[in-house]
């Protein structure tokens, strides 16, 4: 399919790059909800067993952890 430009529609990206829980401490609560909704969105576009599902997954568990864990010493 070709955009206006005839160049084509430009690539989403495709990778899913694995989120950590150090740097999901400097995330503040919205910014953990919208990081989770994203990794949640890629993680249903994956195929399985490729690299972004894995990383989706595994960035969706941190992102759990680290709200769980926020809400356990408040």
């Amino acid at each position: 399919m070709k955009g206006r430009d005839e160049r084509g529609l430009r690539k989403q990206e495709e990778t899913m790059k694995l989120i950590t829980r150090f740097e999901l401490v400097a995330k503040n609560k919205d910014e953990l909800r919208g990081l989770l909704s994203v990794a949640f969105n890629k993680l249903a576009r994956s195929e399985f067993g490729t690299n972004q599902h894995k990383n989706a997954l595994t960035s969706i568990e941190n992102i759990k952890n680290e709200i769980t864990y926020r809400l356990s010493v408040s």
